[in-house]
Formats: C-alpha cells, sequence, structure tokens
C-alpha cells in the first residue's frame, strides 16, 4: 500500500497524519516507510533519525542507495527528500 500526503497550505495536519498513520501501520507489523519532504523536517524530528553528516545533503541517488534509516520505533523507517 502507498499512501501520500501533499497540500500547498501549511498547517493542515499533512505531519501529524503521517506520524500517527505511520504508527499505526508499524503497530501492526508492517514495514512502514516515511518520506520526509517538508524543509521543516518535523517527521524526520519526531522520529529522531541523525541528519547527514556535516550538515551535508543526500542526493537523490543516496536517497535510493542504503539511506533509510530506522526509527526509534520498531518497523519504521525514514528517508529525507531534500532538494
Amino acid at each position: 500500500m502507498k499512501l501520500g500526503f501533499y497540500n500547498n497550505k501549511g498547517g493542515v495536519g499533512k505531519t501529524t497524519s503521517v506520524i500517527n498513520l505511520a504508527y499505526l501501520y508499524a503497530k501492526t507489523g508492517m514495514k512502514t516507510l516515511v518520506i520526509d519532504c517538508d524543509t521543516q523536517r518535523n517527521a524526520h524530528n519526531f522520529f529522531k533519525f541523525n541528519s547527514p553528516p556535516n550538515g551535508e545533503k543526500y542526493t537523490a541517488k543516496d536517497q535510493f542507495e542504503n539511506r533509510c534509516e530506522h526509527s526509534r520505533y520498531e518497523n519504521i523507517f525514514l528517508d529525507l527528500w531534500e532538494s
């Protein structure tokens, strides 16, 4: 299953919805990948992932090659999509 949340307007609950759904799916045993495209990185910060070393940004190639990180929650992984 694939879900996406998109809206140009801020403050409409996109990140909150993603965090809650990711947690619920992970609790049922589903491996859940959260891709945080927001420049504020609130999903990233909530799940407590490490940033790239030395303030570097991941390239698109890096993001598709072993850059998914484990969160502090079982079955939840995160990838940052930075432009």
